[in-house]
């Protein structure tokens, strides 16, 4: 395993895309390591390339102050390293999903919070955070031998521009420290559908994410246009 200066060597002098070229230098990761929770958001903005450290803008305070409180001192990482100014792109994102997971190996989470789509959208394909937040799933971890488990909620820019989603991610943020500290997989109280709610003859993925008959045969394409065509993916959460 990489040790923590030869990490952030990594993820500073990164050149696998176009972004490292436009921004200050990437941003590693920050705070204490190896730790049980990491907190992963999408990509630095304006104040974190000037500072060359994650979560200290606006969005990031919001971010700090409502998990530190709840967590204590974790660690804080993007899924894109380099300051985009815009939301990164799906090739920015698997450009630097080494530098990604290098940082969380070096961590050792058990359990990771992430903050929007971009941040779940490097672990699983196809949802909206509407659909996933609140929710447990699979996020493997390269390095990692041990299970690791992710929840996404609201990005803290969007509760900046809409209040109303902070009871969202406080409620999320309750869910996900009730697993803090317990074994293997997160408590499901049910396997309610990413769709609609219902626990009606479930389907339920690799990641742990649950479908109702109806929308599984949606998401499948056997009605409806259906999102995503079945790719061989899916199987029982047997664990």
């Amino acid at each position: 395993m990489l040790s923590a200066i030869q990490v952030r060597a990594q993820v500073i002098g990164c050149r696998n895309c176009e972004l490292a070229a436009k921004c200050r230098k990437p941003v590693p990761f920050d705070g204490p390591f190896p730790s049980e929770v990491a907190v992963v958001g999408e990509a630095p903005g304006r104040v974190e390339d000037e500072q060359g450290k994650p979560f200290v803008g606006p969005s990031g305070e919001l971010a700090r102050s409502l998990v530190e409180p709840r967590l204590g001192q974790v660690p804080w990482l993007n899924v894109v390293s380099c300051f985009p100014n815009r939301t990164p792109t799906k090739v920015e994102v698997d450009a630097c999903n080494g530098n990604l997971h290098s940082q969380l190996a070096l961590i050792r989470p058990s359990r990771l919070l992430l903050f929007g789509g971009v941040a779940a959208g490097a672990f699983v394909d196809g949802y909206r955070v509407g659909e996933l937040r609140g929710r447990w799933f699979r996020t493997p971890v390269r390095g990692v031998d041990e299970q690791v488990f992710g929840m996404v909620t609201w990005h803290p820019a969007a509760v900046l521009r809409n209040r109303s989603l902070l009871v969202d991610v406080l409620d999320d943020l309750r869910t996900f420290r009730e697993s803090v500290g317990t074994d293997g997989i997160p408590p499901y109280v049910s396997y309610p559908c990413v769709k609609c709610g219902s626990v009606v003859d479930p389907h339920v993925t690799d990641e742990g994410l649950s479908w109702c008959g109806k929308h599984w045969a949606w998401k499948i394409g056997k009605i409806g246009k259906g999102r995503k065509k079945f790719d061989g993916r899916v199987g029982l959460f047997d664990d």
